[in-house]
């Protein structure tokens, strides 16, 4: 006859299976501290994008305590100063520390486009958030990554949605930024030819490299002809400018923004009533941000950010996605951090990374392809500046009030 367990073993046995629910998935990280190393542009032609990003990020370091794993978390901050040459410098001081984990940036295309193959070449993980000219991680495998698709999926999408959505806007003029990679790509390689497809006619393509402070040559160009609408690829602060050139020569046609500076809340600051009728395309899918965990977010951003009455876009919240996604990784793949691990512990996040499916991020899902960037969102919207604040393009003429 089979002899029953005895009440001592099976109460023993219920706590081991309860025990180990209660074990944490983080339970072999160890060491006195984990580190991380952030680069992005905090000086030079760029820095608003990397000051306001840190603060999305700085609010992810603060949300998970400081900690990744019940271990302190070491946020290691370089500044590229919004040069390619100096991300490559920052990188190369990355490789050197046998004992970073993984490295969350750059901000820019052109920062990536030099930094990403020393990463690569060295297997060090690296996690931009925003950098976005095509190819940029699929030329990099298997050791980078980014928390966005390429630059013409994102343009091919915008132009879909603009001849929607403004059906009597037929000719346009361009004034793009040739100095930065990333505005150069969407206003003189992309945009033109993705709007003459659409049956758009480019009465003049115009271009000033990043920096520059006189726009009225370029606006003096296309003013005489009149288009119905005129694109702007660049920086916040470069855009803001050249809107208020174009609206002093009475220039009042809609402005097309197809850069992230647009989206920057400082171009709107610094044009004022200049941005009026300006659109563009967002990452914001219509109705994030009454999720109350967004407007958290929201409100807590606007709270830390310099000046008052900013908002901030989709993009800046693609960092905190980007140190939330290094803690599941780090917590969930077996990350060790101890000293000799550091080439496993890599591969570990590295495979992670790869097989990051459907994870909610603050903008959309995030479910990384086999080119080490996101599967295309579908929920983006146009939005529109109107009387100096932020409106949904619900179809011509249809315009919504967003809500922060």
């Amino acid at each position: 006859m089979k002899k029953k367990p005895s009440l001592i073993v099976l109460i023993l046995t219920s706590f081991s299976v309860f025990f180990l629910t209660l074990v944490p998935l983080y339970a072999e990280l160890s060491g006195k501290v984990v580190k991380i190393g952030v680069y992005a542009p905090y000086t030079g032609l760029a820095a608003q994008y990397g000051i306001s990003t840190k603060i999305a990020l700085d609010i992810a370091y603060d949300d998970i305590q400081k900690k990744i794993g019940g271990i302190p978390l070491e946020l290691i901050f370089f500044d590229t100063g919004s040069k390619a040459d100096q991300a490559v410098s920052i990188m190369k001081k990355f490789i050197s520390m046998n004992d970073l984990l993984m490295v969350i940036g750059p901000c820019l295309s052109g920062e990536a486009e030099a930094s990403f193959p020393i990463a690569n070449k060295a297997g060090l993980p690296t996690l931009s958030p925003n950098a976005a000219v095509d190819g940029l991680t699929e030329r990099n495998r298997p050791w980078t990554f980014r928390l966005r698709e390429g630059t013409y999926e994102e343009a091919e999408d915008g132009v879909r949605q603009f001849r929607e959505n403004f059906p009597n806007l037929r000719t346009c003029a361009t004034i793009s930024d040739i100095k930065d990679r990333y505005n150069k790509k969407n206003g003189v390689e992309l945009s033109p030819e993705l709007l003459a497809k659409v049956g758009v006619k480019i009465l003049k393509e115009t271009t000033f490299q990043s920096g520059d402070i006189d726009y009225s040559a370029q606006v003096t160009q296309i003013k005489p002809l009149n288009p119905d609408f005129v694109l702007i690829s660049a920086f916040a602060q470069d855009a803001a400018n050249i809107a208020k050139q174009l609206r002093k020569q009475g220039m009042n046609q809609p402005i097309y923004g197809v850069s992230a500076g647009i989206l920057e809340p400082s171009y709107l600051k610094l044009a004022g009533q200049a941005a009026n009728n300006t659109f563009y395309l967002s990452n914001w899918g219509v109705g994030r941000q009454e999720k109350p965990e967004t407007q958290r977010l929201i409100k807590e951003w606007e709270k830390r950010f310099p000046s008052k009455g900013a908002e901030p876009a989709s993009w800046h919240f693609w960092w905190y996605d980007a140190l939330m996604l290094a803690r599941k990784v780090i917590e969930e793949e077996g990350v060790t951090n101890l000293p000799g691990e550091i080439d496993k512990d890599r591969l570990k996040i590295r495979k992670g990374l790869e097989n990051l499916k459907d994870y909610q991020g603050t903008t959309y899902n995030i479910t990384i392809t086999k080119n080490g960037e996101i599967l295309i969102p579908k929920d983006r919207r146009m939005v529109i500046i109107r009387d100096g604040k932020y409106h949904w393009i619900m179809g011509p003429n249809n315009y919504v009030p967003m809500k922060f």
